[in-house]
This record gives structure tokens, C-alpha cells and sequence, in this order.
């Protein structure tokens, strides 16, 4: 078995600047990679093993169900509301 085989990643911030730079490098690694956006429309010309998938961070079922099963999670997600208090947002 090598170790891509069965193995999931998390992208969190897949669409943004730093997520964007790293996701080549997760697909080689992982055999599915899921890459969360609220709005995976945004989520184009992804490698065949990345997944666009849906979720709001702050909602917690929604999170829960993109982290199922994987074997590890990249969070590069950040807010950008006005707010530098993030207990705030």
C-alpha cells in the first residue's frame, strides 16, 4: 500500500492565496483532497482528486461533515470582516 492510497485531506482556504499555493502539493500527497469554501463555485481547474466541497466554518454541522473521515485537516481559512476580534464574528 502506498501512502496516498485511502488517504483524505482537508483544504480549508483552497481558493485564496496561500490554499491556492499549497493544493498541488496536498493532491500529490493525498488520494482525495476536500476543499472546503462556502461558495465552491470559486473552486475552479481543481486537480482530478479535489473535491469542491460545501461548508460554512462557523456552522459547526456543516464543518463536522466536511472533516468526516479524514486523516487530516489544513486550516488556511481566514474572515475578512471588519473585526479583529475573532470571538466577535
Amino acid at each position: 500500500m502506498n501512502s496516498r492510497q485511502s488517504r483524505v485531506a482537508v483544504l480549508t482556504g483552497a481558493s485564496g492565496y496561500v490554499g491556492g499555493l499549497i493544493l498541488e502539493e496536498v493532491c500529490a500527497t493525498f488520494s482525495t483532497v476536500r476543499c472546503v469554501s462556502r461558495d465552491p463555485s470559486k473552486l475552479t481547474d481543481l486537480p482530478p482528486n479535489a473535491i469542491p466541497t460545501k461548508a460554512d466554518l462557523l456552522e459547526f454541522s456543516e464543518t463536522r461533515a466536511a472533516l468526516e473521515d479524514a486523516d487530516i485537516a489544513l486550516y488556511f481559512a481566514h474572515s475578512m470582516a471588519d473585526s479583529d476580534q475573532f470571538s466577535e464574528l
